[in-house]
Parts: C-alpha cells; structure tokens; sequence
C-alpha cells in the first residue's frame, strides 16, 4: 500500500550562514546548526533512484 507522499533532502539553501541561521533552533539544537532540510508531500512519482546491489555494500 501507497500512500503517495514523497520526501525530497534540500541541502543547497543551508550552504548560505544567514538562511542556516534562520532555520536554527537553539532550544532543540543548542549550539549545532542544521544540517539538511526534508520536504514531505504529495506529488506525482518520480524516477527509481538507481541502488546497488547490497551484496556490492556489505563487507
């Protein structure tokens, strides 16, 4: 079963001090600053992200 959300990582916009200032929050980071964002929606499918084999991963 689907539920059709999907997840996208933004990580570009956090490259800027002043936008990773902006999304700080001191009382749940203390002095650590954010690290990716993640957006959660609904939207259509996009391609399969191309994955290796976990065999070719594992040690």
């Amino acid at each position: 079963m689907t539920t059709g959300l999907r997840a996208s990582m933004l990580y570009q916009a956090l490259e800027w001090p002043d936008l990773r200032w902006l999304l700080r929050d001191p009382s749940m980071a203390g002095d650590s600053e954010p690290q990716m964002l993640l957006r959660i929606g609904y939207g259509p499918e996009g391609p399969a992200t191309p994955r290796r084999p976990a065999r070719d991963a594992m040690f």
